[in-house]
């Protein structure tokens, strides 16, 4: 698997999850992972 479907497949993952939860929830999570991880869902 190269990085750039690496990338696309923690982006979807991602963005899944950010449609399944609340926004409190999906922050939360969000605040949990590095700083590189809020960059793949912008």
């Amino acid at each position: 698997m190269t990085v750039k479907e690496t990338r696309g497949g923690v982006r979807t993952a991602l963005l899944t999850l950010r449609d399944a939860v609340s926004d409190g929830a999906f922050d939360h999570a969000m605040s949990q992972l590095p700083d590189d991880f809020q960059k793949v869902t912008e």
